[in-house]
């Protein structure tokens, strides 16, 4: 990992160091098992485990961090304050019932938890989970509920309640299937693409338009 991942310019970092997530080991449980596998790095990573798995070791001397998972509760908030960094999260797994059907989705519970990590200066936050199916933890797009996650994830941004920018990689996929052994267009959607990712959605929005 030291020399194909934590290298790499774009692989995440925090004040210059790539992190490391740990949710729950089970094979390396012991402070010596992490000692020896942190000895061929020094100081050179910032560790980030699970807020209930950094509890069972006598670790601080290698765990830079805790993060939260899903219903993050004050007192792991409060717990995490004794290491360096904290990692928020806010989830949409909270279920109820709708005419004796168990619906996996709340809206108001993903916004509690947000603004709850907001309120407790956290240094990151992350969504639990793209798409955890089993445990109803998604905000991927599906037939169900379209893009209700992500645009309520816009909005607790700050950012405009719309789907339009949301449905161009949707687009993007379509105009693929469309075209497959069309050169010439496969050549326009490739620079659809990365006007996407450079978030030159105007300029994507306009030239899929024009594709047939």
């Amino acid at each position: 990992m030291k020399e194909n991942y934590f290298t790499d310019v774009d692989y995440f970092k925090i004040d210059g160091k790539p992190i490391l997530m740990v949710f729950n080991p089970f094979v390396l449980s012991s402070n010596q098992d992490w000692q020896d596998v942190f000895s061929e790095i020094n100081n050179q990573l910032n560790f980030i485990t699970f807020s209930e798995t950094s509890k069972n070791f006598n670790s601080d001397n290698f765990i830079s961090g805790i993060f939260t998972w899903d219903d993050p509760k004050d007192e792991l908030y409060e717990f995490g304050k004794k290491y360096k960094y904290t990692i928020g999260s806010f989830d949409f797994e909270r279920h109820h019932f709708e005419n004796d059907e168990r619906v996996f989705f709340s809206e108001l519970g993903a916004k509690e938890e947000f603004q709850n990590a907001l309120d407790h200066n956290v240094d990151l936050i992350q969504a639990v989970t793209w798409n955890f199916w089993r445990e109803g933890n998604s905000i991927e797009p599906t037939l169900e509920y379209e893009f209700h996650q992500l645009v309520t994830v816009k909005e607790m941004l700050g950012l405009e309640r719309n789907v339009e920018n949301l449905i161009l990689p949707l687009e993007l996929f379509k105009k693929r299937q469309e075209n497959i052994g069309n050169e010439l267009n496969n050549k326009k959607l490739d620079q659809v693409f990365y006007y996407i990712i450079s978030l030159q959605l105007e300029k994507a929005n306009e030239l899929l338009s024009s594709i047939d």
